[in-house]
């Protein structure tokens, strides 16, 4: 009995201690919930004008566990599955602006400056004694980010009481357009404005700003606010307050001016009147007389003078007329005295006068060129290689003006179609006399195997092929020296051979005769004609056949000829498919017609063009059926030396596209001195019908905004989906 009992009363002894011990321990403070993970990472955005939206920090807070120190064993990893080149190492924990990472820090790298465009797949790894920490994978997806306001203030900075003054902001959204944009400023909470309305800004191009000018009823001195809101196109708004130090009446504190100029034309051509426009801007508190000289490379070119109030804004003119081709640096000085004064720069190309003589075509001014009319594709190269040049139109029988109608240095290019027709004499004797007398005046470049065709008018004279690098061959008949290839295809090779340069240019081209739908297309054979020896020429070949030559017979004179129409050399797409006409032939006039303007000095690879220009070249369309995916291809020209980021835009029926909500657009950075390339979007409507498609292409500093728009190249007219 005495074990049994001893053995219970020890039994229940042990429990009610253990029952002590656990009330004891349930006393103790609970430890806060922890979280399912340590750390916590996200993504924060930017938008960078002329690129879009980047990625510009990765933030990862710690949330839980031991304090993490920097050393060799605490590593973090990044990875870009867009950019796989961006980050080539790992991370230490003082990268991130942490030494002792604690609970609570957050660790953040800047990585704006390695270009992680939208959208994209950030992978983060954290390794500890290699042991891995945090796992995580962020997508960098198409945030909705509203206007972002990168620059704002007044001018004059301090306004007295009762004076005007202009608020200014800069506003970087790639949804804002000038022309579908909501602006305002209320400037209710000014004394002495209480209930003004709000009112539309104005988008100044050259300062790249939305201004509004407050009128002078201010009432008090003191720090107050203008608030502005910016509206997108897909509705997203954002407000900032701008803050107005109003300082008391009779306060005279100087400020400062600014100066720009601009010319009244988009490229200068020489001989040819223009107007150089200089505009002052008065940020001081006094007004009076504000002078401007206008300089030319240096040279003094003329003064002027013109009123301008405190704050205000004055343009003045002064006519200028190049003499020479080029490059020329325009200066505005201006100044207003009490103020201040400055210079304004602007760096211009100087053309020679070109004319374009479509001959033998059906040329129309309109873009409603077809399979007959040649010269309509080559004046579409032209304008979207930013050339300045004036159209001379002539009928199939008619003879080209005489030589003197043109001056000397000036470049002639005539187009004589590469529609064969036997009943259109192309060389008539009078058009060889006068080409043969401009080859030693102007520089000549004629284009178009109708030009060779011998069906009519037989061979051309000795004297004229001469003068262009070619020549009779002896005992064989003209028709079979000028013969005809035997396939629709070839390749283009350029050279920089006398100053011609391949800016641009890819290796080959593909030759399609019939490329604007009429099988009648050709592309001349020079073989067996050219010049050699001491009069050796260089020539562009066509299935390995010569089709042209270019050379110079002095230090100005240029002559050219090529036996096929640029609008046969097309791209060839991934996949097979092919540009149209567009892209090659602008890249082929875009080479020739510097070289004909002495703009493309030998032995150098890039242009003379100081104008920044971006351009379309050409759009193709692939897929019309409605509820599917279109492709269109646009082809983006660089035609100064300066390159830069610009944004491709669709729009459809003159506004801009939506796909899955977004506007259909990508941004790319495009290298100058006539660099193309193509770049593929993406659209899709949910309805049949016809549609008109066109592309824009947008860069700072554009100095040309007609060759910015154009539409589908072999399609002019409105596409129609089914």
């Amino acid at each position: 009995m005495s074990d049994v009992v001893g053995t219970i009363l020890l039994l229940g002894l042990t429990v009610t201690l253990f029952g002590t011990v656990f009330l004891f321990v349930n006393t103790f403070p609970q430890p806060a919930p922890q979280p399912t993970s340590q750390f916590a990472a996200q993504l924060a955005f930017e938008y960078v004008s002329g690129v879009g939206t980047v990625v510009s920090y990765v933030n990862i807070t710690h949330l839980a566990g031991p304090t993490i120190f920097n050393g060799a064993s605490n590593l973090i990893y990044i990875t870009s599955a867009a950019k796989p080149s961006a980050f080539t190492g790992p991370f230490s924990i003082a990268n991130g602006g942490v030494v002792a990472w604690t609970i609570g820090e957050t660790w953040s790298l800047n990585v704006l400056p390695r270009g992680l465009t939208i959208p994209d797949n950030l992978t983060i790894n954290i390794i500890s004694a290699n042991v891995l920490l945090y796992h995580n994978i962020l997508p960098g997806s198409s945030p909705s980010i509203p206007p972002q306001f990168t620059n704002q203030g007044t001018s004059p900075a301090e306004p007295p009481v009762g004076a005007p003054f202009k608020v200014f902001v800069q506003i970087a959204d790639v949804n804002l357009r000038p022309t579908s944009t909501h602006v305002v400023v209320n400037y209710s909470l000014l004394p002495g404005l209480y209930g003004a309305h709000p009112q539309i800004m104005t988008y100044s191009a050259a300062n790249g700003t939305w201004e509004y000018t407050v009128p002078g009823l201010t009432t008090s001195s003191g720090v107050y606010f203008v608030f502005v809101s910016a509206i997108d196109t897909l509705g997203l708004r954002n407000t900032i307050a701008v803050p107005v130090d109003i300082i008391p009446p009779g306060i005279n504190i100087p400020g400062d001016v600014t100066v720009s100029v601009a010319l009244n034309q988009t490229v200068p051509v020489n001989n040819t009147p223009s107007t150089l426009i200089g505009t002052i801007v008065n940020n001081g508190f006094a007004g009076g007389t504000a002078s401007m000289s206008f300089f030319v490379n240096g040279a003094l070119l003329g003064s002027t003078t013109a009123p301008i109030t405190a704050g205000g804004v004055a343009s003045m003119y002064m006519a200028w007329t190049p003499t020479q081709i080029g490059s020329a640096v325009l200066v505005a000085q201006g100044s207003v005295p009490g103020v201040g004064e400055a210079n304004g720069t602007l760096s211009v190309t100087i053309f020679p006068q070109i004319a374009f003589i479509a001959k033998n075509t059906g040329y129309t001014t309109a873009h409603t060129w077809g399979a007959a009319d040649e010269a309509g594709w080559l004046r579409a190269a032209m304008v979207s290689d930013g050339i300045p040049f004036t159209t001379y139109t002539y009928s199939c029988t008619s003879n080209l003006p005489a030589a003197s109608t043109f001056s000397s240095d000036q470049v002639i290019i005539v187009d004589y179609g590469s529609n064969t027709n036997p009943a259109c004499p192309a060389l008539s004797s009078s058009d060889q006399s006068t080409l043969t007398t401009l080859s030693g005046k102007a520089n000549v470049w004629i284009v178009g195997a109708e030009a060779w065709s011998t069906a009519s008018t037989g061979c051309p004279s000795t004297t004229f092929l001469s003068a262009f690098g070619l020549k009779a061959v002896s005992g064989t008949a003209c028709a079979a020296t000028l013969s005809l290839p035997q396939t629709n295809l070839g390749v283009y090779t350029p050279s920089a051979v006398y100053g011609l340069q391949g800016a641009g240019v890819p290796s080959t081209y593909t030759v399609n005769k019939t490329v604007a739908g009429n099988s009648t297309f050709q592309a001349m054979n020079l073989a067996g004609a050219l010049q050699s020896g001491a009069n050796a020429v260089t020539w562009f070949s066509v299935n390995g056949n010569p089709a042209g030559t270019f050379f110079t017979t002095g230090k100005f004179h240029s002559e050219a000829i090529l036996g096929l129409d640029p609008a046969m050399l097309v791209h060839t797409l991934p996949g097979g498919k092919q540009w149209g006409s567009g892209a090659g032939a602008s890249e082929v006039v875009y080479n020739m017609v510097d070289w004909l303007s002495g703009l493309t000095p030998p032995g150098v690879g890039s242009t003379d063009r100081q104008q920044v220009d971006y351009a379309v070249a050409e759009v193709q369309v692939l897929g019309t059926k409605s509820k599917s995916p279109t492709t269109v291809n646009v082809d983006v020209r660089s035609n100064g030396l300066a390159g830069g980021a610009v944004t491709i835009l669709l729009l459809v029926n003159g506004t801009p596209a939506l796909y899955g909500g977004q506007v259909v657009s990508t941004t790319i950075y495009l290298p100058g001195g006539g660099a193309s390339t193509f770049v593929t979007l993406t659209w899709q409507t949910q309805v049949p019908g016809p549609f008109t498609l066109a592309a824009e292409v947008l860069g700072p500093g554009d100095s040309d905004v007609l060759n910015n728009i154009f539409g589908p190249s072999l399609l002019p007219q409105p596409v129609v989906f089914s």
